[in-house]
């Protein structure tokens, strides 16, 4: 989990490069699209699909059209102190 955190944490600092580079602020959506824009489509058709037809549009696309940096910053810190708090509830087990 650390693992993916760091990750998240680079993705977040070559997105803010990249935005200091281009000289505009892309958003989450934007970059994805970039990287990989099938899988960004295969997301919102399957969650409209198979879960609820709404949910992309009212719970995923506000998340989606955020700035990139800050979108993947958060998400690695969230992970950060996701995996900090299941290693304090190990070390209180053993």
């Amino acid at each position: 989990m650390r693992l993916a955190a760091l990750i998240l944490l680079a993705l977040a600092l070559a997105a803010l490069v990249a935005d200091l580079v281009g000289g505009r602020v892309a958003s989450f959506g934007e970059r994805w699209a970039q990287l990989h824009r099938d899988s960004l489509i295969g997301l919102q058709s399957g969650l409209e699909n198979r879960v609820h037809p709404d949910l992309f549009f009212e719970w995923i696309l506000p998340v989606l059209e955020l700035p990139a940096a800050a979108t993947l910053a958060v998400l690695g810190l969230a992970l950060f102190a996701v995996a900090a708090l299941l290693r304090r509830r190990r070390l209180r087990e053993s």
